[in-house]
């Protein structure tokens, strides 16, 4: 069965490359749709489309060396629809119509959609769970995202020599890709050795351990033993021709050394480009050669045991291809993992779910680029120094995985610092928050029924399709068990050893959350937050969905897709409730794709509490708004003012639980994400989202400010804008 599947067609590819001007290579392109494959999905086949005894005939040559399995065109109606029936996730490069058109044999797969241009037709829809993307975007960053290897190898082969490590170059050539892979998106590996064409050297590097579209960029240049006369010196040749090259690669790993480095790198940095050297161990490099801090001893960056326990491979033996996934960077074989289709846990899925609990854990909206790469060197998957945390986080920033942006530093407004936080657009981000928050929020709701939930227990309940089980997370209960685990060895979950009724000999393992841990607290509070104003809640839903649509009535089945958060029995009671004091009106309405009747609800406008609701909410909207007039964001603590004594008279979390329930509902922006803190809440800024249909209606009906408000606000000192 495929797992994972990329289809391209060709010839919607290359016409849409043509039409932008872009300068790229068959090759080129096809290891970045791959790369890209691989980052989403992990371990799949990859299958092309295209006319390759006709007019596609050159690049037939190039794509098969990155793995791809060619078809005729007129075979891709009877295939397609076949694979897309066995592959649970499917990355499509092609124009949109003739991708919808396909999708529809596959409607429950993992979709990725990644446009040669046009548009989606109005009158279909992507399946559930789908992300369109533009290849635009994939050739727009081709040049900045693209690093170049270039390998001296008689001075790389020089120093391991002295440290006694074989220097096997099928090994040493794995081991220095994937650790290049860790910075950015090879798109050139060049060896420069003394060996021929079909030499056993040679050979051996075309079957190294790596992905084929990470072999595919390999490539033996010859350059004599000794010192080289200038016509013979490959290498300086080289990486002169790339510097007049308007589609080089932006950062350049160099590892051995050459006297004529510090002055050719010095060159390629002044026309921007980011040169690392990468220098044997104990090699004599002058200090004049050394690059502004990017010069690395190749000690610090291979394992030495994993180059001695690799023996080299016999020429023309295959590799399997799904060993060694290049994106991990791991660090010995022993550390390995392929990443599964999904939400299952990855390398870059662990990473974006410490940055989210570090961020949680202080409490911040973002957080500087230095201050995370050395927090995240305390792990020892990216440690053990800031520096090798730091080419991790420049990489999940290439990758769109984070968001970067500048900011201006306190206290020293010229300097500014570049600040990240996690993209939650990007389709590893997801699981990253959403999968620990699942778990977190099924064992409270649990936890409040009993004094503890068997492990064995909490995974049947979480592979149910509510859960994790269905879409879009699709988990297993190996997939499950891997989450379950790690976060219990974050120490967001407790384990412990239980008394077993029915078998005494085997005592059960009992979870229990740590409300200690940041990740932990911070769900529980939100949860909290909903049940605490749950009623509220579910009318400000309600009456917001029908502004929003229109409509005269809201589908129960709709309004409990939103309210997953909150259990399924206690937004039955909180219906109830609503029901039984009359503020909820439930009634059958016909539907027309079913048989069966729909039921709907809509308020009671004239119920107390829908009234106070609603009343609160626009006098909140209106409080801002006056705070809008003098400064685009409004601190909170003068919005807790200005809403008045009866307001303040409230318990404070039952104010702050409002506040995000206007964040929650779309009303207002927060620079913060999460729980509102108990402490320095005041602090924080928001604004009014003037897109929101209730906010629009409300404006419109505020007259505007008198003189005398005018007057007062001319004599106030307005705060910093926040940034």
């Amino acid at each position: 069965m495929v797992s994972t599947l990329l289809v391209v067609y060709w010839s919607d590819t290359v016409s849409f490359v043509q039409s932008t001007g872009h300068l790229v290579t068959p090759m080129r392109l096809a290891q970045v749709l791959r790369r890209q494959t691989y980052q989403y999905a992990g371990t799949h086949h990859a299958v092309a489309f295209g006319d390759w005894e006709g007019r596609d005939a050159l690049a037939a040559e190039p794509l098969q060396r990155c793995g791809f399995q060619l078809r005729p065109p007129e075979e891709a109606a009877e295939i397609v629809p076949r694979l897309l029936e066995e592959c649970r996730a499917v990355t499509l490069v092609m124009e949109p119509q003739r991708a919808v058109a396909w999708l529809g044999a596959s409607p429950t797969a993992h979709c990725h959609l990644c446009c040669t241009g046009g548009a989606i037709p109005e009158s279909q829809e992507l399946p559930e769970g789908a992300w369109v993307t533009s290849l635009e975007d994939v050739l727009s960053h081709l040049t900045a995202d693209a690093l170049g290897l270039f390998v001296e190898w008689q001075t790389v082969a020089e120093g391991l020599r002295r440290l006694g490590v074989p220097a096997a170059p099928q090994a040493v050539a794995a081991a220095l890709l994937r650790t290049a892979s860790a910075v950015g998106d090879v798109a050139m590996a060049r060896f420069y050795a003394p060996w021929h064409p079909g030499t056993t050297e040679t050979v051996s590097l075309a079957h190294v351990d790596l992905p084929d579209w990470v072999r595919a960029t390999i490539e033996v240049r010859y350059q004599p033993s000794g010192r080289a006369s200038l016509a013979e010196d490959t290498l300086m040749g080289d990486l002169q021709e790339l510097l007049e090259r308007p589609d080089a690669p932006a950062t350049w790993i160099i590892a051995g050394w050459h006297d004529g480095l510090p002055h050719l790198a010095h060159a390629a940095r002044r026309q921007g480009k980011r040169v690392v050297l990468w220098t044997p161990a104990e090699w004599p490099v002058p200090e004049a050669g050394r690059i502004d801090g990017f010069t690395t001893p190749l000690t610090h960056l291979l394992d030495r045991r994993s180059l001695v326990a690799t023996e080299a491979r016999e020429p023309g033996v295959q590799p399997a291809r799904e060993e060694a996934p290049v994106e991990e960077a791991p660090r010995s074989p022993q550390e390995m993992a392929t990443p599964v289709v999904g939400s299952a846990l990855s390398t870059w899925v662990r990473l974006l779910y410490y940055t989210d609990r570090y961020l949680r854990e202080q409490q911040w909206p973002r957080v500087a680029f230095k201050r995370l790469a050395g927090y995240l060197a305390t792990q020892e998957e990216f440690g053990p120094t800031p520096s090798n945390a730091m080419m991790w986080l420049n990489r999940a920033k290439a990758e769109g995985m984070l968001h970067a942006e500048h900011e201006v530093r306190r206290g020293d407004p010229p300097l500014r610092v570049t600040v990240c936080r996690s993209n939650p657009e990007h389709p590893l981000a997801r699981p990253a928050t959403e999968v620990p928050e699942r778990i977190v929020r099924l064992l409270y709701q649990m936890l409040r029924k009993m004094p503890w939930v068997s492990f064995k227990l909490l995974r049947n309940v979480l592979l149910r399709d509510q859960w994790l089980g269905g879409p879009p997370h699709h988990l297993d209960e190996q997939a499950i068990d891997e989450w379950l685990n790690f976060l219990i060895q974050d120490g967001a979950l407790r384990m412990s050893k239980e008394p077993n009724a029915e078998n005494p000999d085997f005592p059960v393992t009992a979870l229990r959350l740590n409300e200690e841990h940041p990740v932990v607290s911070s769900i529980v509070r939100r949860t909290e937050e909903g049940i605490r104003l749950a009623p509220e809640r579910t009318i400000l839903a309600i009456d917001h969905f029908l502004i929003r649509t229109q409509k005269p009535w809201m589908a129960m089945s709709t309004l409990r897709r939103g309210f997953q958060n909150l259990g399924r029995d206690e937004l039955q009671e909180v219906l109830r409730r609503l029901q039984s004091r009359g503020a909820l009106v439930t009634e059958s309405y016909p539907n027309p794709q079913k048989e069966h009747a729909t039921t709907g609800c809509y308020l009671n406008r004239d119920d107390p509490l829908v009234r106070e609701t609603l009343a609160l909410r626009t006098q909140i909207i209106r409080a801002v708004q006056r705070l809008q007039r003098f400064r685009t964001w409004a601190p909170l603590a003068r919005v807790d003012e200005e809403l008045g004594a009866g307001w303040q008279s409230r318990d404070l979390a039952i104010r702050l639980a409002w506040f995000a329930l206007a964040r929650d509902e779309g009303i207002l922006e927060l620079d913060h994400e999460g729980p509102l803190p108990l402490q320095g809440w005041g602090a924080l800024h928001c604004r009014l989202n003037v897109a929101h249909p209730v906010v629009r209606a409300v404006v419109a009906e505020v007259p505007a400010p008198s003189e005398g408000e005018l007057a007062a606000a001319e004599e106030e000192t307005p705060p910093a804008v926040w940034n």
